[in-house]
């Protein structure tokens, strides 16, 4: 029963925020571009800083030294 509330609650926060997406969205408020977004090269950074964390990843989680 607890697993059902937190997903149905969990639910309607997740249709209150679509909501109000699409309502700004129709009224023309896209907001303030991020800064990190516009960048031509954001596929390259993503790439990048994913990379940057494989060291990481092997080390804790695939317990490779």
């Amino acid at each position: 029963m607890f697993i059902y509330r937190k997903w149905r609650r969990w639910d309607r926060e997740r249709r209150k925020a679509v909501d109000t997406a699409v309502s700004l969205c129709r009224n023309g408020q896209h907001g303030i571009p991020v800064p990190d977004y516009t960048d031509e090269n954001v596929s390259t950074k993503v790439v990048k800083i994913i990379q940057s964390y494989t060291g990481i990843v092997n080390k804790m989680v695939w317990r490779k030294f």
